[in-house]
């Protein structure tokens, strides 16, 4: 799936959350994707939100790579 279709599908939450609630969505916490790039890019674009990496260094104790942020992500996300 590409960021721009991410993106598209988060939007109308997005818009849904702002007209139910009254209150501004500040930022998108994305966690054990693969492609940050690409996709925070597309949700920054089209959202116009800051997107937010959930799985980052410190949470994998410094070291890229010795454990999968996609393994991490549900975990984290669920702690926050």
């Amino acid at each position: 799936m590409s960021g721009a279709q991410i993106a598209a599908d988060v939007y109308p939450s997005v818009v849904f959350y702002e007209d139910t609630y009254g209150a501004k969505v500040e930022r998108v916490v994305v966690g054990g994707l693969p492609n940050m790039g690409d996709i925070s890019s597309a949700l920054e674009a089209q959202v116009g939100l800051r997107v937010q990496n959930l799985v980052g260094p410190a949470q994998l104790g410094g070291k890229e790579g010795s454990t999968p942020a996609s393994l991490l992500g549900p975990v984290l996300g669920a702690l926050v």
